[in-house]
């Protein structure tokens, strides 16, 4: 099932991590009490957490894309279980080497009592390296 409210949660979700959207526009899309946001870096329990996360990485990595390649979500009350495959690309700031990977993702979804969907539950998987795209090529 492709729920177009999951779809579209998720495509501004990727577009504003993309744009390096200010901290305060994606943390609209996560809970704060109860997070579980698991990266291989690390473990995110909270708002405090993901703002920390989130500056690190805007440190590590520039010029990043994420495109959606397949969504499946599975409404289970208030909670929607989303698989999501995305490719991440962008490029080193320590070296200004390009990469890109094709990243499995499992969320939990909550919807909250003002109808929004926000991010509960999130796990990386797999990062699978594509060949990454050298600058001006895209």
């Amino acid at each position: 099932m492709k729920d177009q409210t999951v779809a579209e949660f998720a495509e501004q979700w990727f577009e504003e991590l993309s744009d390096r959207a200010p901290v305060d526009r994606l943390l609209e899309h996560v809970t704060d009490e109860g997070l579980d946001m698991a990266f291989p870096e690390r473990t995110l329990t909270g708002h405090e957490d993901f703002t920390d996360w989130y500056r690190a990485v805007g440190e590590l990595f520039a010029d990043q894309t994420h495109v959606v390649e397949r969504l499946h979500a599975e409404p289970r009350g208030d909670l929607v279980d989303v698989d999501v495959t995305v490719v991440w690309a962008g490029v080193e700031t320590a070296d200004d080497s390009r990469f890109a990977f094709r990243v499995n993702q499992n969320w939990t979804l909550r919807r909250g009592p003002d109808g929004k969907l926000r991010i509960q539950r999130y796990r990386v998987g797999d990062f699978v390296p594509l060949p990454a795209v050298p600058a001006g090529d895209a």
